[in-house]
């Protein structure tokens, strides 16, 4: 189970107050953990299982977030 808000917004006072408010309410059950990546204008939250596989990067030159992991094969 992984809860994702994504925001794109240029003001960064609304888009930073946007995500203050709604990060508490990401995890509906105990035991998930937050996370969160922007760059710019576009910033992410979310809320997983803890040993969910989620791998991301955020700097000035971008930010990208892959929930789940690839699987080899056909399958």
């Amino acid at each position: 189970m992984a809860n994702v808000v994504i925001v794109v917004d240029e003001d960064r006072i609304r888009r930073v107050a946007f995500i203050d408010a709604i990060t508490p309410r990401l995890a509906p059950v105990d035991g998930l953990v937050t996370g969160a990546s922007s760059c710019g204008d576009f910033s992410v939250v979310w809320a997983a299982e803890p040993r969910a596989p989620i791998s991301q990067v955020g700097d000035d030159t971008g930010a990208a977030v892959i929930w789940g992991e690839a699987i080899r094969g056909p399958g």
